[in-house]
């Protein structure tokens, strides 16, 4: 079990830093290209700092003239990237964009509570489109990352798989061209959907790898000593798929979709490829965990 001593949360928006209040979080990711989400809340952000959020003045603030943030109240979507850990050692756990009407402020006894609830790269899978032709030998890594730059995102790690060559069937260019025309999400889905390979946002990367493979990421080994808790619980046989299985560990921030975890206990040992994880976490409460749905590789 972890304990609170230490624990420490940062949590970022724009010039906004917080760091050295309560923060609680939930974070779901998978591997699927629909946004990861996050709720997170902190204790008693300052009046000045939550009138900032959303935009307005402290005299519009105090009169309630806002109490929720809106897409109107700003040009463009606020980022928000939540940073975790011990003392000094923390690692970003989440990166994305606050929802519209995604911040509210409740009152809990004698605390004010914000919460945020937000999207890895939801505002542009939802509204990013493009219009684009490519040219007979036009290069597969060149599109995707078009494809990457209207939707926002990181595509270097994307990129080297393509010019590593690994792709299926070695398809390294269009020999006839190809055109882009219509939502960025949708595109991405024709383009990995025909070469064999799936795709996400995993903290503002684009993340493309072959269906049912894993990414080439450090493997995490998971053990008694090494913050898995209690023992992994098989699932349900999902048609011709190896059962996935449940784990629990203390929180890895780490840990994402298709990356391999190398589990090490008397009950499992075996490499996994994780499908879903669920990051959950308070600074002054009970909860610091990861919560895994993971395949085996036979």
């Amino acid at each position: 079990m972890g304990v609170l001593f230490g624990r420490r949360a940062v949590l970022q928006m724009r010039n906004v830093e917080v760091d050295g209040l309560r923060v609680s979080f939930k974070i779901e990711k998978n591997h699927a290209p629909e946004p990861n989400s996050a709720e997170i809340s902190v204790w008693n952000l300052s009046r000045d700092t939550r009138a900032q959020l959303l935009g307005v003045s402290q005299t519009d603030y105090a009169t309630g003239a806002r109490t929720t943030y809106t897409q109107s109240n700003v040009k463009r979507s606020m980022p928000i990237a939540l940073h975790v850990g011990y003392g000094s050692d923390i690692e970003q756990i989440f990166v994305g964009d606050i929802l519209r009407d995604g911040i509210s402020t409740t009152r809990d006894g004698g605390d004010w509570v914000t919460t945020f609830k937000a999207g890895d790269g939801a505002e542009a899978y939802r509204t990013a489109r493009i219009q684009e032709s490519f040219a007979k030998g036009a290069k597969v890594g060149d599109v995707i990352k078009k494809l990457a730059q209207n939707l926002g995102v990181n595509a270097e790690k994307a990129l080297a798989e393509v010019r590593q060559g690994n792709l299926v069937g070695g398809l390294t260019e269009f020999f006839e061209g190809t055109v882009l025309s219509g939502k960025v999400s949708d595109e991405l889905t024709r383009l990995c959907d025909s070469v064999g390979y799936e795709w996400s946002v995993q903290d503002d990367q684009l993340q493309v790898i072959e269906k049912g493979g894993w990414s080439n990421d450090q493997v995490v080994v998971l053990g008694p000593e090494t913050g898995l808790v209690g023992s992994p619980e098989p699932g349900q046989n999902k048609k011709d798929k190896p059962a996935l299985t449940k784990f629990r560990s203390l929180l890895q921030p780490a840990i994402r979709p298709l990356r391999r975890v190398q589990i090490e206990s008397e009950e499992v040992n075996g490499i996994f490829v994780v499908f879903q994880v669920t990051h959950s976490g308070d600074t002054s409460g009970s909860d610091w965990y990861s919560d895994c749905e993971a395949r085996p590789i036979s």
